[in-house]
C-alpha cells in the first residue's frame, strides 16, 4: 500500500475483484458490513477501477480469470499473487506473475 501512497505503483481493480474481497471478508472471515467498509475503502482509493471487455480461459480457475481479464485491460506490468496457479503462468504475454516477496525483492518500479 505504501507503494500506491508514494505514487510508485498504480493498483489495478475490477468491480468484480472488489466484489469477491467484499464477500470474502464477510463470509468466510464474518466481517459486519461496516468493518468491511472500513477495511477496504482505504484500500479501493488507492485504486483504479477497470472494467474488463478481454476474456480468457488461461487459467482452470475461473475467478483467477477475472484477474487476468483486468490486467490484460489496464496493460499492468505485474500480477502480484500468492496464488499457485496464476504464478504458474509466469509470465503472462508481457505480464509478470510474481509473488509479493519477489516484487518486494527485485523492486520492478525502480526499473527504467
Amino acid at each position: 500500500m505504501q507503494l500506491a501512497e508514494q505514487h510508485l505503483i498504480t493498483i489495478y481493480t475490477s468491480r468484480v475483484l472488489r466484489d469477491e474481497v467484499e464477500r470474502v471478508l464477510a463470509v468466510k472471515f464474518k466481517w459486519s458490513a461496516g468493518r468491511v467498509k472500513r477495511a477496504t475503502e482505504y484500500v479501493w482509493s488507492l485504486t483504479r477501477l477497470v472494467e474488463p471487455t478481454s476474456t480468457t480461459d488461461a487459467c482452470p480457475d475461473e475467478d483467477d480469470n477475472r484477474i487476468l481479464e483486468g490486467a490484460i485491460d489496464s496493460a499492468a506490468g505485474w500480477i502480484v499473487t500468492g496464488d499457485r496457479e496464476l504464478l504458474l503462468l509466469h509470465p503472462l504475454g508481457e505480464i509478470l506473475t510474481v509473488s509479493s516477496q519477489q516484487f518486494l525483492v527485485e523492486k520492478p518500479w525502480k526499473r527504467s
